[in-house]
């Protein structure tokens, strides 16, 4: 996954892997980058959700923060 982004260190991606009616939380990874590349890895059977969120305490400097999101 790519995210591109105007400013680092203010986006969040927090994985969760849901399979047979259970999530399981994976955490959380800081964009620190105004591009990143996430790691990959491989897991069979199940859905991979990916969320979005602001880093905690980045709205006050930087209230908007655009971003694109792009999946390999």
């Amino acid at each position: 996954m790519k995210i591109t982004t105007n400013t680092a260190n203010t986006l969040q991606l927090h994985y969760y892997w849901s399979y047979n009616n259970t999530t399981l939380d994976l955490g959380t990874a800081i964009v620190n980058k105004t591009i990143y590349n996430s790691g990959s890895a491989y897991y069979s059977p199940g859905t991979l959700i990916t969320v979005v969120e602001r880093v905690p305490g980045s709205t006050t400097a930087y209230p908007n923060v655009a971003y694109t999101i792009s999946f390999n």
